[in-house]
């Protein structure tokens, strides 16, 4: 009886653990709100360097390749920055999360580079991944 309630909490807490709701989110697409032209987005590295520079906020459409993600609730990601520190971008007001397995990806995000005391970072309000 044991064994045969035990055999059935595993695979209870198996079932539970892979209904992850984000394993069916697509990989690609536009998350959040819609970008539909990409043509005149910034280069995130470049928008970096300038608010480093300048301490102003810039509001638009930046580009970048994905270098890590939150695996957890899906509620940020960061861009690739040369030899810097990579850029952080924070969905804004949490308002859409993120799929899985997004690494190395190219990334438009719709939003507001700002410098804060410690660094600089995209409050996303939407983010296209290619």
């Amino acid at each position: 009886m044991k064994k045969l309630l035990a055999i059935i909490s595993c695979l209870f807490f198996a079932f539970a653990c892979s209904n992850d709701p984000r394993s069916k989110i697509a990989q690609t697409g536009n998350f959040g709100e819609i970008i539909e032209n990409t043509n005149d987005s910034k280069n995130a590295i470049a928008a970096n360097n300038t608010i480093e520079q300048t301490g102003a906020s810039e509001t638009g459409i930046f580009s970048g390749t994905i270098a890590n993600y939150c695996k957890g609730e899906g509620c940020w990601l960061s861009l690739e920055n040369g030899s810097k520190q990579p850029i952080l971008v924070d969905i804004e007001d949490n308002a859409f999360v993120l799929p899985r397995k997004i690494e190395g990806k190219k990334a438009y995000i719709k939003g507001t580079m700002v410098k804060t005391s410690t660094e600089i970072k995209i409050l996303a309000k939407g983010i296209l991944i290619q």
